[in-house]
């Protein structure tokens, strides 16, 4: 089988590995909407030794890829193992991940993340006025006036009106201050909610799927930051309609910021929780 055109992935059994920014990402193209199950494998020797790292949820997307943190210490050997109907199964062979040199780029111009921490030049231009034109107050004028003034006066002066002192009671202000608190402290809470996505979930393993339509005619880019808003790490050119972002990638659970281009159009920013890990 060969690649199939228009796209950056390769076509099963042959698939691409590379690493990226500490990170390495496979991807493959499947023709086969009949395909049972997929597996990537990995191995530190490019014969034997291959353990399985993640089984595909969905193994017939025709455009697919799986994201995990790379290791400092070996650099594995990785395969892909599929079943196909009637139990047929196949081994891909083993690659290393090809390590291309990109520096992690800040998101587009367009993102307030990105002018943060620019300098703000603030022009102060002179007050504009403009004449304005006041008319003489006409003796009549003055007259009511002047009546108006005589009546509030002796409203006044007759006591028809008591001043009120409001006794409001401590306890009161402090129930006050106790719910100010209350709301902060839950609007708080209220932050930290996941909004639904069109783009992205959390399967049940606390992985990230990350879906994107018809990437191979777009230039999606992803990227991703902790809670201080300190950059964790970014794809850019994105090809795979469905990339597995293995929960390591992300160093522990919580929260996380993130935020999805094509091209310099913003596409979606939100956030996503990646739940503790079971063991």
């Amino acid at each position: 089988m060969h690649p199939s055109s228009g796209s950056a992935q390769d076509t099963l059994p042959a698939f691409t590995a590379k690493e990226i920014n500490g990170r390495t990402i496979i991807g493959w193209n499947n023709p086969d909407i009949e395909l049972r199950q997929l597996i990537i494998q990995r191995s530190a020797d490019s014969l034997k030794g291959y353990q399985s790292i993640m089984s595909m949820p969905d193994p017939t997307s025709f455009s697919n890829g799986y994201l995990v943190k790379s290791t400092d210490s070996i650099r594995y050997f990785y395969r892909i193992f599929y079943v196909k109907p009637n139990g047929r199964y196949f081994f891909t062979n083993g690659k290393k991940a090809i390590k291309e040199i990109k520096q992690i780029l800040p998101p587009p111009k367009s993102s307030p993340l990105a002018v943060a921490n620019q300098p703000i030049k603030v022009i102060v231009s002179p007050p504009i006025v403009t004449p304005t034109f006041i008319s003489p107050i006409t003796e009549t004028e003055k007259e009511v006036v002047q009546e108006a003034v005589n009546y509030i006066e002796e409203e006044v002066n007759s006591k028809k009106y008591e001043r009120v002192q409001l006794n409001i009671p401590v306890s009161k202000i402090e129930d006050i201050e106790k719910i100010s608190k209350f709301i902060k402290k839950d609007s708080v809470v209220t932050e930290n909610m996941f909004q639904p996505s069109a783009f992205i979930y959390i399967n049940p393993g606390g992985n990230l799927m990350l879906i994107l339509p018809n990437p191979e005619k777009k230039h999606f880019s992803f990227f991703v930051y902790k809670e201080d808003g300190a950059l964790l790490f970014n794809m850019k050119n994105i090809k795979e309609s469905k990339l597995l972002i293995d929960r390591s990638n992300f160093m522990s659970s919580g929260w996380f910021n993130y935020e999805l281009y094509d091209g310099q159009k913003p596409k979606e920013k939100s956030k996503f929780f990646i739940p503790p890990e079971n063991r």
